[in-house]
């Protein structure tokens, strides 16, 4: 609001947008050069920079699959954030391609702090069967779920294999070293920044919707 009203700034670049997000409209209706990071609707007139993020769900869910693992658990962050929902699609279509059925009571959410992790983390443990991997929306959760785990008296990755997302430092100095998809950050913001600034010249960019590519980095943890 006070953005707007004063004009301090000529574009702006949004992060952690949700499903329903009145900056959107308010900006759209104002017609103020601006530039998404994290959603993507198709019915959007919008510019966006984003992640794969439904292609790394799948790549982070096949690769469990297929080295194994049967009762794969999908510990998302807040259920309004348009990242854990695209990450769920790609849950589910690594799923549905393995001829696994989709069992809802194998995903949970949660606020990126550690107690609300521990808390999903163990209302997914104490389900019969429980599950054999679970894959965290973000390294912090991810991390939540191994040390909750471990105090539960699982083994990672012998009982329980964990994926993170990130690829943050921290994945290096946990025990076991935690296996994470790589996002690549440097790029997503050099990508909506060059997009803003040609917004703000008056350039409209094509394509309006740009990707970057994740990758999977294999450690101890799965």
């Amino acid at each position: 609001e006070e953005l707007l009203r004063t004009r301090r700034v000529d574009g702006l670049i949004l992060v952690e947008s949700e499903t329903q997000d009145r900056r959107i409209e308010r900006l759209s209706r104002e017609g103020f050069p601006f530039v998404l990071i994290g959603r993507y609707d198709p019915e959007d007139a919008v510019c966006t920079v984003d992640n794969d993020n439904i292609g790394a769900a799948y790549m982070a869910t096949d690769y469990l699959l297929r080295t194994g693992r049967q009762r794969v658990a999908y510990l998302g962050g807040p259920a309004g954030l348009t990242v854990t929902r695209d990450r769920l699609q790609g849950y589910k279509a690594a799923l549905e391609a393995h001829s696994i059925g989709y069992d809802p009571h194998r995903v949970v959410f949660a606020d990126f702090n550690a107690r609300s992790a521990a808390s999903a983390t163990t209302e997914l443990l104490t389900q019969s069967p429980p599950p054999d991997a679970i894959i965290a929306l973000d390294d912090m959760l991810a991390i939540a779920a191994m040390r909750t785990a471990k105090q539960q008296g699982y083994r990672v990755p012998e009982d329980l294999a964990v994926v993170g997302f990130n690829d943050s430092p921290l994945c290096e100095y946990v025990e076991p070293r935690l296996t994470s998809i790589a996002v690549e950050i440097p790029l997503l913001a050099r990508k909506a920044t060059e997009m803003l600034i040609g917004l703000i010249e008056g350039r409209e960019p094509s394509p309006k919707r740009q990707i970057a590519p994740a990758r999977l980095v294999k450690r101890e943890s799965a």
